[in-house]
């Protein structure tokens, strides 16, 4: 069973690796709004990162915003299946980590696992207070 879960965390990551990589990159930019022009002129976004981030957003190219031609919903489809095999290849990892440690050491696994879980959770509480 270990090995199957292998084979498939492999497969289905190799498949959405590019388009993971694509979305991951356009939202870093997005999370400093590296995509956008100041209005004072200030900064000047790089048409490559206005492109991205449109990506991102629309799930279509640049020259295809306006239009509702089939390729958008194939790749607004291919989209989201990508999201529900990077929560199937997360989960995977997740799985394999542990079935792959030694049992006098689950507790590092655990303990990565935790922390990746509590220390977003409490960012947010501290934002919200």
């Amino acid at each position: 069973m270990k090995k199957i879960l292998a084979k498939i965390h492999l497969y289905l990551g190799l498949f959405f690796s590019p388009l993971i990589i694509l979305y991951s990159f356009s939202g870093a930019l997005q999370i400093f709004r590296f995509h956008k022009s100041m209005k004072d002129g200030s900064y000047e976004a790089p048409k490559i990162f206005i492109d991205l981030s449109n990506i991102h957003i629309w799930q279509r190219a640049p020259e295809a915003i306006k239009t509702n031609d089939i390729s958008f919903v194939f790749f607004q489809w291919l989209s989201f299946t990508m999201a529900i095999g990077l929560i199937i290849t997360g989960i995977l990892g997740m799985i394999l980590a542990f079935q792959r440690t030694p049992k006098h050491k689950l507790w590092v696994p655990a303990a990565i696992l935790f922390l990746g879980l509590i220390i977003p959770f409490l960012i947010l509480i501290m934002q919200a207070s």
